[in-house]
């Protein structure tokens, strides 16, 4: 028998083969599925060298990639991070993810990358990290757009003209926003959680409540649903709901989203119409006289009345030519009375014919007649009264005069009746009470003695102009006690046809009048504002852009002051130099305090303290010949300002009011509380209204006119020589007032001196304890290593020599980039960042945060040039960083940097 026993080394052959071909099939296998996958994956050594890559890059085969570096690969503003981070993969076995935009391609378009590494281990040991990318450009694209459109929905939300709102189920809302506020006085987050009813009167609830209750079992829109609702004042205000159902999936009402109107005034204008219809109804249909309207010759209209002399029915007299209404005899003088009042000549006011009555003899009337508008064209308005019994006339007169007594009395208007030499006659109840004289009294006065308090007619009489036209008259007269009247003057006539005296009507249009003025005053104090506003953007777009340029201005020229080597001759240009960029600072720095864009140090502050300290430097800049008053009220609250911006608003307006006085004089600075309300508000745009500390500066100087008394606060603008000012500061201290959330008015007229008023919104905060001042560093050498990160070249390479030549070592980065690869490098050896707050790739904050996570004794110093709003926003002035306003001096940057390594708090 063969011995079928395989040996050992057949057996491990036959292993081998049989793995080969188990491995062959795996890796086949493992290569159809990563090259399946849209991401590039790829593994590569510490140094970058890529051992492998998927077939993921579009045109680009496998093998023309295996071999060549990562770096030839990444994008751009990632290689740093990229490589940084396969080092620490292979140091720490861990994996690691980064997610960012960069450029790609030739035209540079923007991409978005997401990276992950981890490590491939193999007997304990990386042996190369697997690199997986993904673009998520499209992703993130998408998730923008989306934030945009709905940030877009909510503006147009919150902006709407009308109350937006959104309810469940059972009716409580669950969004408003709109004009909500405006028209109940509560707040969008009031009303979360309550229901539509609960806003409501009772009844209109339960009534709107069941309409909606009908309109919800139908899962139907609410169409034009007029609703009372109660204002948080617990007044009327009529809405106009309107909205449609929100309906699950499975057809399930979820609730209701819609939009509510505002239409009081719409229902109050259409009470007030019905009024004033019936009021004409009544008026014109209750007309003791007959009334007639007729155009190109043919009756148009007729009253009662005229129905009820003539005996005619209103279809009998409608249509029929008027002057065939007229007898025969007659018809002549009323078609000229008529031809001369249409071509606006002449015609006496009251004038007698006779018209045909449909039975009996003719009647004669007493016509009165004038021109109106009817249907767009010209017409004759006809009042003619009957005359056959005038004793039954007079006393029908008599009862008619007792009915507009009534009438006339219960007016609010005044009314008097006066004869030729402006004596008054006859007044209603409202005209004798206005002067609190009796009748009797008033009777036989003068009306300009009366209600003028002159010794001659007004001028522009509105009832001298009536006499003088024989028609009515109106005009505006304001009286010496400030009111203003507006006063219409009607003539009236004896039975010839002269004019005998007049009816004049009074109305006080005070308020009105009041009102229209604050209006307008409102509208220029808005222009002005905006002109100042946009002034003040342009001062602070420029304002990065000089900083810079000014920082190796200063620098350099107070360096070359202080080398020794440097000849007597050099000195002075040099000086020259570092003191108009010293100048230049000065001026930028007020042009932000302007444009409301320095960055402020605001603490509680005393503002009673602060006056009274700071009197001491005043009296020692102001001349000898004016006098210094301090009026400071005990009850100053505290504000919550920059003490050393508020003594420059005090010296700039005192300065100012010493100019106004060459020849000498007093300087009065007062301090108080007050409240503004919401008419102090009306009257002065901007003002937030609440209780303010009032800080008033008054001088006896010469003031200033209107038309400059609206510039004084523009950049530039001075009525002083070249040499005495430039014209900032005023514009200075309007822009720290309003930085401060405060306001700034000017008070003043030719020849009457100037008070300026500077109102401080006041705080609930207590003053703190008063803090020591620390004294000025002496030794500003130093030996320690500070890592300094800054784009632009010449502040940055200005900021290296200073450094270096008092004793630091210096690790230089153009960005944050550099920044994170110099720390890297440093090992825990840096005791300083000092970083610009705004860089291109990541800002100076930033930059801090991931540099301190690794070195937790780290100690910055931020610097920018750029206004306070671009600080406030990288939050370096919430959490108290310590900060360097650029230009700054040799001696700035050595102190600053000193005072922070020194600082152990």
């Amino acid at each position: 028998m063969k011995d079928e026993r395989k040996t050992k080394k057949q057996l491990i052959e036959e292993l081998n083969e049989l793995r080969d071909r188990l491995d062959d099939k795996n890796t086949h296998w493992w290569r159809t599925l990563v090259d399946s996958v849209p991401d590039i994956i790829m593994t590569v050594h510490r140094d970058g060298a890529i051992t492998y890559i998927n077939h993921a890059i579009p045109n680009l085969p496998p093998e023309k990639v295996v071999g060549r570096n990562v770096a030839d690969f990444a994008l751009p503003e990632h290689l740093d991070i990229t490589m940084s981070t396969i080092e620490r993969v292979f140091d720490s076995k861990e994996a690691a993810s980064f997610e960012g935009a960069g450029t790609a391609g030739p035209e540079g378009d923007v991409v978005y990358a997401s990276t992950h590494i981890g490590p491939l281990i193999e007997h304990g040991q990386v042996v190369s990290a697997i690199l997986v990318i993904r673009d998520v450009t499209a992703r993130v694209q998408a998730e923008e757009e989306l934030l945009d459109s709905q940030k877009r929905l909510q503006d147009i939300a919150f902006s709407s003209g009308d109350w937006i709102w959104e309810v469940d189920a059972e009716a409580r809302f669950t969004f408003a926003a709109g004009r909500v506020k405006q028209i109940l006085g509560y707040g969008p987050e009031e009303l979360i959680g309550k229901t539509p009813f609960e806003l409501m009167p009772e009844n209109e609830a339960k009534r709107v409540g069941e309409i909606f209750e009908g309109i919800a079992s139908r899962k139907a829109p609410v169409v034009d649903l007029e609703n009372r609702n109660l204002t948080r004042e617990g007044d009327i205000v009529h809405i106009l709901t309107n909205g449609v159902p929100l309906l699950g999936e499975d057809g399930e009402l979820l609730g209701y989203r819609g939009v509510d109107k505002d239409i009081t005034d719409r229902k109050r204008r259409e009470r007030e119409l019905r009024q004033a219809e019936q009021l004409y109804s009544s008026v014109v249909e209750g007309s003791k006289d007959a009334i007639i309207i007729h155009q190109d010759g043919v009756i148009k209209f007729v009253n009662s009345a005229a129905c009820e002399q003539t005996g005619f029915s209103r279809d009998e007299l409608v249509g029929r030519e008027m002057l065939s209404f007229v007898v025969p005899e007659d018809r002549e003088l009323a078609g000229k009375r008529v031809a001369d009042k249409l071509a606006g000549k002449p015609v006496p006011g009251l004038y007698e014919i006779s018209v045909i009555s449909k039975e009996g003899p003719p009647i004669p009337v007493e016509i009165n007649a004038g021109v109106i508008d009817y249907d767009a064209k010209p017409a004759i308005l006809v009042f003619f009264r009957d005359l056959t019994e005038r004793k039954e006339a007079e006393k029908a007169i008599r009862e008619s005069e007792r009915e507009k007594q009534l009438i006339l009395d219960s007016s609010p208007i005044l009314i008097a009746y006066q004869n030729l030499e402006h004596e008054v006659i006859w007044a209603n109840r409202v005209a004798v009470e206005s002067v609190n004289l009796s009748m009797e009294d008033k009777v036989g006065r003068k009306c300009y003695e009366l209600w003028a308090g002159r010794e001659e007619p007004c001028a522009d009489c509105p009832v001298e102009k009536a006499w003088e036209t024989g028609d009515h008259a109106t005009g505006q007269i304001e009286t010496p006690d400030g009111r203003i009247w507006l006063i219409s003057g009607s003539p009236t006539r004896d039975e010839q046809g002269c004019i005998d005296g007049a009816v004049e009507t009074t109305l006080n249009v005070t308020d009105r009048i009041r009102a229209e003025r604050s209006k307008a005053l409102l509208e220029d104090e808005l222009k002005q504002a905006q002109k100042l506003e946009s002034i003040g953007k342009l001062a602070g777009g420029v304002a990065h852009d000089l900083n810079n340029l000014l920082s190796p201005i200063i620098g350099y020229s107070e360096m070359l002051l202080q080398d020794a080597t440097v000849g007597h001759r050099q000195q002075r240009p040099v000086r020259e130099i570092h003191d108009a960029g010293l100048k230049a600072r000065e001026l930028i720095s007020q042009l932000l305090a302007f444009s409301r864009k320095q960055a402020l140090e605001l603490r509680v502050v005393d503002l009673n303290e602060l006056v009274a300290n700071f009197e001491k430097l005043l009296r020692r800049t102001i001349r000898e010949n004016i006098e210094i008053d301090l009026n400071l009220s005990p009850l100053v609250r505290p504000v919550r300002a920059d003490s050393s911006q508020i003594e420059q608003v005090i010296m700039n307006l005192v300065v100012n009011a010493q100019d106004a006085m060459p020849d000498g004089g007093r300087i009065m600075i007062e301090t108080d509380v007050v409240a503004l309300d919401e008419d102090y508000m009306r009257s002065h745009q901007g003002v937030i209204p609440g209780e303010y500390v009032m800080l008033a500066i008054s001088d006896t100087g010469v003031g200033m006119n209107a038309e400059v008394r609206e510039r004084i606060f523009e950049p530039f603008f001075t009525t002083k020589g070249e040499e005495e000012g430039t014209g900032l500061g005023l514009s200075t201290a309007y822009g720290i007032v309003k930085q401060h959330e405060g306001s700034i008015w000017v008070y003043s007229e030719s020849g009457r001196g100037t008070t300026c008023k500077v109102y401080l919104p006041v705080t609930r905060e207590e003053v703190p304890e008063a803090r020591k001042r620390s004294k000025p560093l002496e030794n500003v050498q130093g030996s320690e290593t500070i890592l300094l990160a800054e784009d632009n070249q010449q502040v940055r390479d200005l900021a290296l020599e200073i450094l270096e030549l008092h004793g630091y070592r210096v690790l230089v980065a153009e960005n944050g980039r550099q920044a994170l690869s110099q720390i890297s490098a440093a090992e825990g050896s840096v005791q300083l960042l000092l970083t610009d707050v705004v860089m291109p790739d990541i800002d100076g904050r930033e930059l801090y945060n991931r540099i301190s996570r690794s070195n937790p004794g780290l100690k910055v110093l931020f610097m920018s040039g750029y206004t306070a709003d671009a600080i406030e926003q990288q939050g370096i002035s919430e959490e108290r960083f310590s900060f360097l306003q650029k230009p700054f001096t040799v001696q700035d940057l050595l102190s600053g940097i000193r005072e922070v390594l020194d600082d152990d708090s």
